[in-house]
């Protein structure tokens, strides 16, 4: 294990010598050297937290060592502070937008057969997604969802120093994404549902967290930028990452056209929109897109240009669903999730509303592009 450069900052050094002799000597191994419950053991392990888990140790980790913190992950297999170091760590890597995390995340741009190919080269993405079932017994999506979730609660505190309110370009579309901490998670979920789809893990890996991040995204929504137009479709950085969102979620519904139809987490068992099979992937991608939809839908920041361009992207799965004939039932699921809204709330009934009157503007296209049949379905159930 290489030492730190002569320039690096004291504290850094500091922690970094310390996280070093502890790795040389096996880390958390340590602590089984002494007998179970024994007072010297809890001293051992006092002794490793307090490195391991130490903010200085954690940012110089992040910022010079970042592939050490896989081998501490992987030695710390049978220990309690596991779960706290990923999450502590994972975080520390957000919080620089030039760490490996989000160099990995760019240079793992590459599609084969609706899945992306993860290299062993991206050593972080390959050691949690190349088997998703480490992913899931890490939880990695906790402290990326809860991480971005405070990040935009700090710019609803602080409106005024928000960037995505600012009027989208090509720019960041091709370079400020991949410095920014909400696209990356976007685009990590969307790596991890897509693998845990195709590998057949039946569990939703918290796929929940996108209506979570879409309501934060929405409440700090503004169209107040004098470059921003109203009228166009991506008026703000907001817009296009909430297409980004609805797109990961379009993507890995549509997904169960390339899955064997037995395949365990594909296989519907109810075409209520409930949360009632976790393990079903489509299913739960389905129900989080109605939220996500109604969400956009009722609130009065997002424009209605956006507005109608996110509902059309919906609209059009139900017909990509309804299109082999193969796939009615989950066709079923989508129509009544999104037509439901949330009954319980009070404006429930503006909310269908609004996505009766997109589908009528949008009725014409439909009868060109689809089926007959199935644009008169859609209306009669939003009517």
């Amino acid at each position: 294990m290489p030492a730190l450069t002569p320039s690096a900052p004291p504290f850094l050094r500091d922690a970094y010598s310390s996280a070093r002799w502890i790795v040389k000597s096996w880390g958390w191994h340590l602590i089984r050297l002494f007998p179970a419950n024994d007072a010297a053991q809890q001293s051992a392990r006092e002794v490793v937290r307090g490195i391991f888990l130490s903010p200085k140790f954690l940012t110089a980790l992040a910022m010079t060592r970042p592939y050490l913190g896989l081998e501490i992950i992987k030695l710390s297999k049978n220990s309690f502070e596991r779960s706290d170091f990923v999450d502590l760590f994972v975080k520390e890597l957000l919080r620089d937008p030039h760490s490996v995390l989000f160099r990995e995340i760019e240079n793992n741009q590459s599609i084969w057969r609706e899945r992306y190919e993860i290299v062993p080269s991206n050593q972080f993405i390959h050691f949690f997604l190349s088997d998703v079932k480490v992913a899931k017994e890490l939880g990695i999506y906790k402290p990326i969802g809860d991480f971005v979730i405070a990040y935009l609660d700090g710019f609803t505190r602080n409106s005024q120093d928000d960037p995505y309110n600012r009027s989208y370009d090509n720019d960041f579309e091709q370079t400020g994404i991949w410095r920014s901490p909400l696209f990356l998670c976007i685009r990590f979920f969307d790596i991890m549902v897509r693998e845990a789809l195709f590998q057949n893990m039946f569990w939703h890996m918290w796929l929940y967290y996108m209506p979570l991040i879409c309501e934060c995204m929405v409440r700090n929504y503004r169209l107040d930028d004098p470059l921003a137009n109203k009228e166009f479709e991506l008026p703000t950085r907001y817009a296009y990452l909430l297409y980004e969102m609805f797109s990961s979620l379009r993507n890995w519904i549509l997904a169960i056209r390339d899955m064997p139809p037995d395949q365990t987490n594909v296989v519907l068992k109810s075409t209520s929109p409930r949360f009632d099979e976790n393990g079903n992937i489509p299913k739960s991608n389905i129900i989080a897109l109605a939220r996500c939809l109604y969400t956009v839908l009722e609130s009065p920041n997002v424009g209605d240009r956006t507005k109608r361009s996110l509902a059309d992207m919906v609209f059009n799965i139900y017909f990509d669903l309804r299109a082999s004939g193969k796939f009615n039932s989950y066709a079923e699921v989508l129509l009544t999730a999104i037509s439901e809204g949330k009954s319980y709330r009070q404006n429930n009934y503006e909310y269908q509303e609004t996505l009766a009157n997109i589908f009528e503007e949008e009725r014409h296209e439909y009868l060109i592009k689809r089926d007959e049949e199935h644009v008169d379905y859609v209306e009669s159930i939003l009517n």
